[in-house]
């Protein structure tokens, strides 16, 4: 059933209060979010912006309680589950891979229920800056969501709690996309607290939300720490990275009695424009055009220019003409594999100090060892997540 003439909160709200049960599928612009009802109790929310990307995050938070959500495991979660976005609406496949980690034993019911809370808040949080939408009401598939069942208006509160938080910032953001930059070099009019050198390494392309799960901080006050240091031109902010930009942006408060008398607010402008960033060229040396071009997708924006190499054969003289700021080598090559490339690599005195990372689907301790004796930097584990590919590149970019 289409229901196009009614705002989506307005709708959510009616099917809450006469306790309906269904599948809420709402398409607005690039984005198309997943609501599950059961006797007008929220199961579940999700939307097609990289739903893992969000499971992930949370995940890493629960780590430093659960030993036995290892970054491997995490990391491994999005291939086994994710599955590509339907045309409307979306599977809750992050909910699939939550169920499954409960089914193993590494979570607890409760702790499932704690997660599927904080990641429907989160999908939730963007539908209220939307003004309109195409919705579609269906009943709910037999495999919906069963554990859950959270009550709306204390989801909505929470959400329009936090994006109160963000609009009252010092400083204007309309994202937790946003990504600050250190930029380091300008002297503050007023005396600041000198920051920590490998946070200032974390600046360099990471999100606000993405550095709060690092750190395990509260995104809004890692924001509001940040606000001084941002006021002086220290650190600026840059737009969020794809996909995220198609997120609807905080520009306004929103009336959750009346959704049609949503108001919108000129954009935040920032206090000035933001100096050059430096661009950093990668090499992907990896005769899958599929994972070069997962790799270019990932970290194809302002801060890198990703160069993909499919013959390895070909791949010295490439290097030694491009001259990149790191390489990222797959290990599993026809002809030449990774460790013998690296090892040549590594050979000619003007590659000896660019940092190689090896990109591999082994993770036993003789394959570490051997990129370690080739002259590998780093290693890092297939499947990856942005998150993960970022933090790896910007590690071994910043000598740490």
């Amino acid at each position: 059933m289409e229901l196009n003439s009614i705002h989506p909160l307005e709708l959510l709200q009616q099917l809450s209060s006469r306790k309906i049960s269904g599948h809420l599928q709402i398409s607005s612009s690039a984005v198309n979010w997943s609501i599950y009802l059961e006797s007008g109790k929220v199961l579940y929310v999700t939307h097609s912006v990289e739903p893992f990307d969000r499971l992930y995050s949370r995940l890493r938070r629960m780590s430093r309680r659960v030993p036995a959500l290892t970054k491997e495991l995490c990391e491994q979660i999005g291939s086994c589950f994710a599955r590509p976005a339907e045309k409307k609406g979306i599977r809750a496949y992050d909910y699939d891979a939550l169920i499954w980690l409960h089914q193993q034993q590494y979570l607890s019911v409760a702790q499932v229920v704690d997660t599927l809370e904080v990641l429907s808040q989160e999908a939730l949080e963007p539908l209220l800056l939307i003004k309109s939408a195409s919705l579609v009401l269906t009943d709910l598939p037999e495999n919906s969501p069963a554990i859950g069942g959270f009550n709306l208006s204390s989801l909505l509160g929470h959400c329009e709690q936090r994006l109160q938080g963000w609009r009252s910032s010092e400083v204007p953001v309309f994202s937790p996309y946003q990504r600050p930059y250190y930029v380091g070099h300008v002297t503050p009019k007023q005396p600041l607290p000198e920051l920590n050198p490998k946070f200032c390494a974390m600046l360099k392309g990471l999100s606000i939300r993405h550095l709060a799960a690092m750190i395990n901080r509260d995104e809004l006050d890692l924001f509001r720490s940040l606000t001084p240091y941002i006021q002086e031109k220290v650190i600026y902010l840059r737009d969020p990275q794809k996909p995220f930009d198609q997120l609807p942006k905080i520009t306004a408060s929103v009336n959750l009695s009346i959704p049609e008398q949503v108001q919108t607010a000129a954009p935040p402008v920032l206090p000035s424009t933001p100096p050059a960033i430096k661009t950093y060229g990668i090499v992907c040396i990896d005769d899958s055009p599929t994972i070069t071009s997962e790799i270019n997708r990932f970290l194809g924006d302002g801060d890198y220019t990703v160069t993909a190499i499919n013959n390895p054969v070909k791949a010295m003289m490439q290097v030694l003409r491009l001259k990149p700021n790191l390489i990222l080598l797959d290990v599993g090559m026809p002809i030449i594999d990774g460790y013998e490339l690296c090892r040549l690599l590594r050979k000619n005195t003007e590659l000896k100090k660019i940092p190689i990372i090896m990109v591999t689907g082994h993770t036993g301790f003789l394959d570490r060892a051997r990129a370690t004796l080739v002259g590998a930097s780093d290693y890092l584990t297939k499947p990856f997540t942005r998150e993960g590919l970022l933090e790896v590149v910007q590690r071994n970019l910043n000598g740490k």
